[in-house]
């Protein structure tokens, strides 16, 4: 590991750190708390089975989480790299609304599809990989 990469992991220690402690501390909180905690989640059956859970898994979760962190991170992207296959690409127009854009068949051949993007112009990307939101 470069030591820039050793300086971006540890800026992340502290978030990371503070993530694993919280689902530490809920896997052993009294259920009366944990209810409480996870209400806001979980209703019903799925409440009652996720109180009977320990989602914490000791250092290989810590690990993972720090690896997530480091990804989520620093997702770049290079200008002009090509996106692979299987990843849905969106066009946001002027108005801020966003509509799917196939890349097999980019750019448009219609004028009414194409109008506000001709071709050689550039497209803001957005990629989500995976994100719970």
């Amino acid at each position: 590991m470069s030591i820039s990469g050793m300086a971006a992991t540890l800026k992340l220690l502290p978030t990371v750190a503070l993530q694993w402690s919280f689902i530490t501390l809920l896997d052993y909180s009294p259920r009366f708390v944990k209810r409480r905690v996870l209400a806001g989640e979980y209703t019903g059956a799925a409440l009652e089975r996720r109180l009977g859970m320990r989602i914490g898994g000791g250092w290989r979760m810590f690990q993972a989480l720090l690896r997530m962190a480091a990804i989520s991170g620093s997702p770049a992207v290079p200008l002009g790299a090509a996106v692979p296959p299987g990843i849905w690409v969106y066009e946001v127009d002027q108005a801020g609304s966003v509509q799917p854009v196939d890349l097999a068949t980019w750019p448009p051949k219609s004028a009414e599809e194409g109008e506000a993007c001709k071709e050689g112009t550039p497209l803001p990307l957005v990629l989500n990989f995976g994100s719970c939101t």
